[in-house]
């Protein structure tokens, strides 16, 4: 399967069953309206009643991220046990809401996050404290306060030289962490293939095979994809996003359907990558 056909069978996929999508979308409008009714409440500024709809919106959004994650874990995992159907572009269904499986799963994949995610922040930090990014922050919030404090202005020759001299530093900071960032995803996606696969958490660290299997795939073949996934990605959300401009139903409607369809979308596209380890 070519680069093209993967993209295409990627995005019919989530079209197989449109009541799965919406089952994904409504958990989003529910997460909506429980921000919703916290932003009355504290309109009329009811301190227990605000206290306790947060932190029912807080664990209620967890476990849709949760869910959200485990489900598309599940689209990896019929993915690739099933790569003979997705080959020959047979008839596939989604695979089944299992909810307490799908949250185990969603756990599954925090951690994956948090793994291949803690050395990108790691460096980024160190090399935000070398470049003195952070004192930098402090000095001019420092200033702040005392110009607040006096009921002065903050001279704009402070802030020019702030900017001047902090601007470069943040610049090649925010550089680094992007960089970081889409490397160490690179392999989190093989990861995230292997611990469908696996169903173990101790495959996510099998460093060599993540790399074996990328090889097999293709170097060049997988980063054009992963190239290509978040263009895609973008477009389709840049071209929904202009949904929400029609009243009040527009981001009823994006809510419903985008992000569980990019969901499904790019969880097919790893599974499918991931099959042409074996091709």
């Amino acid at each position: 399967m070519n680069i093209s056909e993967l993209f295409k069978n990627s995005f019919k996929y989530p079209t197989k069953d449109w009541g799965k999508v919406l089952i994904l979308g409504l958990l989003i409008i529910g997460l909506f309206i429980l921000m919703i009714i916290s932003g009355i409440s504290l309109l009329f500024a009811q301190a227990i009643p605000i206290a306790i709809i947060f932190v029912i919106a807080l664990i209620f959004a967890i476990i849709v991220g949760l869910i959200y994650s485990g489900y598309g874990l599940s689209v990896i995992r019929e993915t690739i046990f099933n790569k003979n159907v997705a080959i020959d572009d047979q008839e596939e269904s989604l695979p089944e809401f299992k909810w307490s499986e799908n949250i185990v799963d969603g756990l599954k994949v925090l951690v994956l996050n948090i793994v291949y995610m803690i050395i990108p922040v790691i460096i980024t930090l160190v090399l935000a404290y070398a470049l003195g990014v952070f004192s930098e922050f402090a000095s001019i919030n420092q200033s702040l306060n005392i110009y607040n404090q006096t009921g002065a202005y903050l001279p704009n020759s402070i802030a020019t030289g702030y900017m001047v001299s902090n601007g470069y530093a943040v610049a090649i900071v925010n550089t680094v962490a992007a960089i970081l960032s889409v490397v160490f995803s690179l392999f989190a996606f093989i990861a995230m293939a292997k611990l469908a696969e696996s169903g173990k958490l101790g495959s996510i660290i099998k460093f060599r095979e993540i790399t074996d299997t990328i090889s097999r795939i293709g170097w060049g073949d997988y980063i054009v994809w992963f190239i290509l996934l978040y263009i895609i990605v973008v477009v389709i959300s840049f071209i929904a996003a202009l949904i929400i401009f029609i009243p009040i139903i527009g981001f009823i409607i994006y809510l419903l359907i985008i992000p569980p369809f990019l969901t499904l979308f790019q969880s097919r596209s790893i599974g499918l990558i991931y099959n042409e380890a074996d091709n």
